[in-house]
């Protein structure tokens, strides 16, 4: 498991990284910027996917199935996004980061954290 703590470490790096795009989102979202936050997101579908990538053989190793269940979930939002700014309905967008997105970062998290907690030293 040794050859997985960088790789985990970073994970819960990414997706707080993830979270203060989402957040940086808002901002541009709320100050009409909608064409500069399109281009966030894109970074955050990337680290989405890079995270999905990462961390699904660590988690199959340490036979996790707590936080594997949580990538579907956290794709729906990230879907729900996605529709949002193709259809210009950015104020959907705004609402499912807020009230979807968001949370659900937080919980992957936290899921992460956990999961990885026995393996990380700070």
């Amino acid at each position: 498991m040794e050859r997985y703590v960088d790789v985990m470490k970073q994970a819960v790096e990414l997706v707080k990284t993830m979270q203060e795009g989402i957040a940086h989102i808002q901002t541009q979202l709320n100050e009409g910027q909608f064409e500069q936050s399109i281009v966030l997101f894109q970074d955050v579908m990337t680290a989405y996917a890079a995270l999905q990538r990462s961390v699904t053989p660590v988690l199959t190793e340490l036979k996790e199935d707590e936080v594997t269940p949580q990538f579907e979930k956290l794709a729906q939002p990230l879907e729900l996004v996605v529709s949002g700014y193709e259809q210009k309905e950015y104020g959907r967008v705004k609402e499912v980061i807020q009230f979807t997105l968001l949370p659900y970062l937080q919980k992957m998290e936290q899921s992460l954290s956990e999961a990885f907690a026995p393996y990380i030293v700070s």
